[in-house]
C-alpha cells in the first residue's frame, strides 16, 4: 500500500492516495510509504478508516482516513500493519496468474488442437484442457518455473487397455512435434509449446458417458472414473455459495502446500477442500481458516507429512485466538509463516 500525505490548508487532517488492484476482492500492492511522507504521521501501528471515496483522472481512487494509534507496539517506519483478512488477500491476489501467462496457455492450446486435429486419428472422439487452468484455481508462474496443464484426449474405441491409447499418443506426438519438445513418453506423454508443458491423458467414456482415465499403477484396475465437469461445477456452486471466497482460499492452500513440500497431490487437496463442510463465511479469512482446519491426511502417512499440517494447523489457531485478543500484529506475523 503506497501512503502519499496531502494536508489540507484549512483543516489539520490529511489526506492519503491509495493505489490498489482489483481482482474481485480488493488487493493492497505494496506497503512502503512513500519518501516524501510525513514520518511522523504513520510511525507506530494505526487503524485505517476509508470514507469518502472519489475518483480522480487517471485510474484513482481517493479516500479520506481517520488513523487511531494501537498502543502497546511500535513497528519501523513505513510499516503499517494489515488485517488479517487484507494480508491474506493480498497473497492470493499475488497467486492470480497474469494477463500474458493466460494469454500465452491460450495461444498454445490452440496449436495443441491444431496438430491433434491435424493427426486425423479417426479413433479420436474429442480433447480439452481440464484441471486447475479450467478451474481457475491454478497459480502464477512466479511460483512454478514452468506451466502445467492437463490435456485430456477421448477415445471413441472402449475395448482396449489403457497402454494402447498412450501408444497412440506416442505415435502422433512423434510425428508432430520436435524431438526436443517431447519432455516425457511415459507414463503419460508430455510435451512442450512456446514453455507451456501439457501433459496428454488419455480417457475413454463408461456405459454412464463418465470420462474414465487410467488409474495409477498402484491400483488394481485399469481405469478410474473422473467427472471433471462435475467436479469443476461443483467448485462453482460452492464458490459462490462461499461469497466468492473459495477459489482464492483454494490458492493459498496450494501455495502452502507447494513451500511444505507437496503434503498432498495438488488434485486431492483441492478435492478434500471442495469435499468439506465448509462453513458459509463472508470473508476469505473464515473459509481458509476453516479449510485449513478440516484437512486430514490419509491414516499411515508419512511423518514429516503429519508434522507440516500439525504445524499448518497450529498456526491457524494461534492466529484465529490472537486476533480474537485484538493483536492482529502478533497473528499477521504467525500466518506470514504460512504464506510468506
Amino acid at each position: 500500500m503506497k501512503l502519499v500525505r496531502r494536508s489540507h490548508e484549512h483543516t489539520s487532517s490529511a489526506e492519503f492516495a491509495l493505489t490498489m488492484t482489483y481482482e474481485g476482492t480488493l488487493g493492497i500492492n505494496d506497503r512502503e510509504a512513500e519518501e516524501n511522507s510525513d514520518r511522523s504521521c504513520i510511525s507506530g501501528v494505526w487503524f485505517i478508516n476509508l470514507i469518502n471515496r472519489r475518483m480522480v483522472p487517471g485510474g484513482w481512487s481517493l479516500f479520506d482516513m481517520t488513523l487511531s494509534p494501537f498502543h502497546g507496539h511500535s513497528v519501523n517506519y513505513g510499516e503499517i500493519t494489515m488485517s488479517v483478512e487484507a494480508l491474506l488477500k493480498t497473497r492470493s491476489a499475488a497467486l492470480l496468474p497474469k494477463d500474458c501467462e493466460r494469454a500465452a496457455i491460450h495461444s498454445s492450446l490452440n496449436l495443441l488442437a491444431q496438430k491433434l486435429d491435424y493427426h486425423c486419428d479417426p479413433w479420436i472422439e474429442s480433447h480439452s484442457c481440464f484441471g486447475s487452468f479450467r478451474r481457475d484455481t491454478d497459480l502464477s508462474r512466479s511460483l512454478y518455473r514452468t506451466i502445467d496443464v492437463d490435456y485430456l484426449i477421448v477415445f471413441e474405441d472402449q475395448r482396449q487397455s489403457p497402454q494402447v491409447y498412450m501408444e497412440r499418443i506416442r505415435r502422433m506426438v512423434t510425428t508432430q512435434f520436435r524431438k526436443g519438445d517431447i519432455l516425457k513418453l511415459s507414463p503419460y506423454v508430455t510435451v512442450q509449446l512456446q514453455q507451456i508443458r501439457f501433459d496428454l491423458v488419455p480417457a475413454i467414456r463408461d456405459s454412464l458417458g463418465e470420462y474414465c482415465i487410467p488409474s495409477p499403477a498402484s491400483d488394481f484396475q485399469l481405469w478410474i472414473r473422473s467427472s471433471p465437469c462435475s467436479f469443476d461445477l461443483n467448485l462453482l456452486q460452492q464458490h459462490q455459495r462461499l461469497h466468492y471466497q473459495l477459489k482464492p482460499a483454494i490458492r493459498l492452500l496450494k501455495l502452502w502446500n507447494f513451500l511444505a513440500g507437496n503434503v498432498f497431490p495438488p488434485f486431492e487437496l483441492e478435492e478434500q477442500i471442495l469435499m468439506q463442510p465448509l462453513e458459509k463465511g463472508l470473508s476469505l479469512k473464515e473459509v481458509v481458516f476453516d479449510a485449513f482446519l478440516k484437512l486430514q491426511l490419509p491414516f499411515q502417512s508419512e511423518s514429516w507429512k503429519n508434522h507440516a499440517l500439525d504445524r499448518a494447523k497450529r498456526l491457524v489457531r494461534s492466529a484465529v485466538i490472537l486476533e480474537e485478543d485484538h493483536r492482529p500484529t502478533v497473528a499477521e506475523a504467525e500466518l506470514r509463516v504460512l504464506f510468506p
